[in-house]
Formats: structure tokens, sequence, C-alpha cells
């Protein structure tokens, strides 16, 4: 048996996994957001800077842009187009309420620098600090949107583990980078992880008779008469 081929009992008891996990997670979150005065957060994370920590938050910070969705995506279809279907449909659901709340509903929501002195701020060399736009992060969204998404999949809990690691280093790297507050990344990765697991327990797509295939590659390789050399 596979991780695709999982039995429904152990399908329901890892969602059920995930759901408590992020849940007791992004409570913390939220409830620090409302004890650390605003702001104070972000001065320390920032504030504990290095020249490796510049690199590799300015890096790790990259795997929350949108684009993040293609090449996973285009793995996913020659694992199973189920899975395909709703990465694909998570990233569309993603990518029509982080707009509609960043740039609707809280358009007046202001980044760190415009709050904070910022002669107290440590600013990455070649790095655009955004000023307008805070909440909530679309970058920590899209990061645990994929993380989730690939977590429900694949159905392992190391790998689950390592993807949600890697979803939360990217809200870190936002705060690090002074694009965001806490409260702004916890709010991403809500909606983010929320996107996720509802488009794959409503998305209608299980009766589709071709779901549970995938893409193949076959090489084919000709035979070659080998003539002698004539030695």
């Amino acid at each position: 048996m596979n991780h695709f081929d999982q039995p429904d009992t152990l399908k329901k008891n890892f969602l059920l996994f995930i759901v408590y996990t992020l849940g007791a997670v992004f409570t913390i979150l939220i409830s620090l957001c409302f004890i650390i005065p605003k702001g104070n957060e972000v001065l320390w994370i920032n504030g504990n800077f290095s020249p490796f920590q510049d690199w590799f938050f300015r890096l790790v910070t990259t795997l929350g842009e949108g684009i993040a969705f293609v090449p996973i995506l285009s793995v996913l279809l020659f694992v199973r187009f189920h899975y395909a279907f709703v990465l694909a449909a998570v990233g569309l659901l993603n990518g029509l309420i982080i707009p509609l709340l960043k740039y609707g509903l809280f358009a007046d929501m202001k980044r760190p620098i415009t709050f904070l002195d910022n002669s107290l701020l440590h600013f990455v060399d070649g790095l655009n600090v955004h000023t307008a736009y805070s909440f909530p992060s679309g970058h920590t969204a899209t990061a645990f949107a994929v993380a989730v998404t690939l977590s429900l999949c694949i159905k392992n809990k190391n790998w689950s583990i390592v993807f949600i690691t890697l979803a939360a280093m990217v809200g870190y790297s936002r705060m690090y980078l002074l694009q965001h507050y806490l409260i702004d990344v916890a709010a991403g990765g809500c909606i983010g992880t929320c996107c996720s697991i509802l488009t794959y327990k409503l998305l209608p797509i299980n009766n589709i008779p071709w779901i549970n295939q995938r893409l193949e590659i076959k090489f084919q390789i000709k035979n070659q008469d080998i003539q002698p050399s004539g030695r």
C-alpha cells in the first residue's frame, strides 16, 4: 500500500492531525499578537541578524511567491491528477482571497517600516521593503497552502513536518525582512491552511473517471545492429 491509496480511516485521521496541530499553532500565534505590543516581535526578530540570515531568509522567502505552485503542480501531474487539480484549485482560491483582503478590506494597513523607528532596523542590502498592504501576508498564505496540500496528498507525518517547517520559515522570513507583523503572518498561515483543507475536502472531482491517473513518460530504445569492424 502506498501513501496515495490509504484507507479512508487513515486519511481522516491524518486530516485531523493537520487540523489539530496547525489549529493549536495558529491559536498560540494569534494569542501572542494580543500579548506582545505590535512591532516588538519584528524588532526582536530583525534585531537578531547576521550575514548568513540575510542570505538565507532572502532565499527562503521566495518559496512563498505564487510561482511556487507551478513546479510543484507539474510534478504532481506525474503522481496523480487528483492532487494536481487540488493544488491548482487551492492556488486559485488563495489567489482570490488574499488580494481581496490585502487590497480591499484591509488596504489601509501599513508595513512595519512606517510604524517603527527606522534607526532601530536592519535592512538587507538590495531588498525592496514595502510600506503598504501589510495584512495578511500573501507569501505566508501561499507557503502554507502548498505545504498543507502536499501534506494531505502524501499523508506522511515526517514529510508533513518538513513541509510545514519550510512554510513557517517563510513566515519568519517575512518578519525578519521587515515586510510583515506577526498578525499578518499568522493570518496568512491560517488562510492558506483553510484554503487547502476546504478544497481538499470539498472539491467535487472524485467521480471523474481519469482523476486517479497520471502522466507517464515512456522511453523507447531502438536496437541497432553492430557491424563487425573487419579486424
